[in-house]
């Protein structure tokens, strides 16, 4: 699946399926409780669901929209987990598919209605482009977050202050209450690394994103210090990529690989991979795409980076040439 701005896909291969998962039961053949992490997993779990009844059916995407009169694209994002979703559409696409069994349409209308509950994120719609919202739910679902980061130091890692140098720098036409409240939103995402329960981050950072000057030279050693305090939280991995170090014939550009979070279902969820753009942002996740970018991580991580025991050191020097 690949598409700009949303992660829509039509019968291209995908991990969802790869994984074996049936989102519609619990393990004891119930209804499934969705957890309390917002509309993302239910959101997955239901376009998982409807993408095989509908495969089950042999329809294309069109053939789906078509039939409940609807755009192939509305059941492409539906499918993809990235879009709030439509009781009505679902109760439809029941009928389409031929879905008689009550367990599995109770199932399917709760997961409908837990993925319209707002995440906590939704209230920054007016300040992050649609496309990029869906990440921002991906990202609290994620069990494992690993990322390629060239230009700055990743998000979940910046202080408040290297945050908002960074932001005037990116978006310089943006008004100053603006920026502040992307830096507000910025430092909202971050509180997932200290919840009871958080995701493993592992970020690979090339040298030249932890040298380039954002805000002042007190604003980099404090960003720098802060970088050197993360590296001692359990889920946290930072490797640094070197100036001049051999990188192996992978991706080089940056990238995100989500995990999400297990699910109370035989199986397990799928990953996905998220592009960000000037203008656009990618989601990917057909199995072959998954898996580049997979290997394109661990080849970076074995093969150009320095082994995470040795951050910490790289980190005192880097400041110290600051």
């Amino acid at each position: 699946m690949q598409a700009e701005g949303m992660g829509v896909g039509g019968d291209h291969g995908s991990p969802y399926d790869a994984h074996g998962a049936n989102p519609s039961h619990g393990l004891d053949g119930g209804v499934c409780e969705v957890p309390d992490e917002g509309p993302v997993l239910a959101r997955v779990l239901l376009g998982l669901r409807l993408r095989e009844l509908r495969r089950v059916r042999r329809m294309t995407a069109g053939q789906a929209a078509d039939g409940i009169s609807v755009s192939a694209e509305a059941i492409n994002w539906l499918e993809s987990g990235c879009a709030p979703v439509s009781l009505h559409e679902v109760i439809d696409l029941c009928e389409l598919y031929g879905v008689a069994d009550l367990t599995e349409r109770t199932t399917l209308l709760s997961l409908a209605r837990e993925a319209n509950v707002a995440g906590w994120w939704d209230r920054y719609k007016g300040v992050v482009p649609a496309w990029h919202l869906p990440y921002l739910g991906f990202e609290h679902a994620a069990r494992v977050i690993r990322a390629v980061g060239v230009q700055s130091v990743h998000d979940l890692l910046q202080t408040r202050e290297y945050a908002r140098a960074q932001l005037e720098q990116a978006y310089p036409l943006l008004t100053d209450s603006e920026i502040e409240l992307r830096v507000e939103l910025r430092m909202a995402r971050q509180h997932l690394l200290h919840r009871d329960a958080p995701p493993h981050l592992w970020v690979l950072a090339e040298e030249s994103s932890l040298r380039r000057p954002a805000g002042s030279r007190a604003t980099m050693f404090r960003q720098l210090e802060h970088l050197i305090d993360l590296c001692d939280l359990p889920r946290v991995t930072v490797q640094i990529i070197p100036f001049g170090r051999s990188v192996p014939a992978v991706n080089r550009g940056a990238f995100t690989l989500l995990s999400l979070r297990g699910f109370s279902v035989p199986g397990s969820l799928p990953d996905l991979v998220y592009l960000q753009q000037l203008t656009t942002g990618l989601y990917l996740d057909s199995h072959p795409e998954v898996e580049r970018y997979r290997h394109a991580h661990h080849a970076l991580a074995t093969s150009a980076a320095v082994p995470a025991s040795q951050t910490q050191s790289r980190l005192l020097r880097i400041s110290r040439e600051l």
